[in-house]
């Protein structure tokens, strides 16, 4: 069997727009620790690699943070931020706006797309990518 031209492929795509994504809180992505509560654990005496960072910088910030919280310390050392259920943590969430995704066919290969087909419905792609498959098995046959 000879190899297809790229111009008589067909690539099959499912985009989602980016641009409908926002900041989401924690409640709104039913975010795990905002659920059930977590513990920050601190080691003061910690230091990265170039002492940009220090465990007494991270203590700092969390105890000037608002987030409603107790402290304790764990042996001599470690110390332990506890945030209850219901507190956001410091984790960007986002989501989309419900934007629909794009069910797009396109003729060629990635790289080299061109004359982009949109789909009205997930449905309809589906099927058109099945046809597809089926005269590409006839093609092997």
């Amino acid at each position: 069997m000879q190899p297809l031209s790229p111009r008589l492929m067909r690539t099959y795509s499912i985009i989602a727009d980016k641009r409908g994504q926002r900041p989401a809180s924690c409640a709104e992505v039913d975010c795990v620790n905002w659920r059930n509560g977590w513990i920050t654990a601190i080691d003061p005496s910690w230091r990265n690699g170039d002492g940009t960072v220090t465990g007494e910088h991270q203590l700092a910030y969390l105890r000037a943070d608002d987030r409603p919280h107790t402290e304790q310390t764990r042996g001599d050392v470690v110390v332990e931020f506890v945030y209850p259920p219901g507190v956001d943590c410091f984790h960007r969430h986002v989501t989309t706006d419900d934007r629909p995704e794009l069910y797009v066919r396109r003729r060629g290969v990635p790289g080299r797309l061109t004359d982009p087909y949109i789909h009205r419905t997930p449905e309809d792609w589906a099927e058109d990518l099945a046809e597809n498959q089926e005269k590409l098995d006839r093609l092997v046959d």
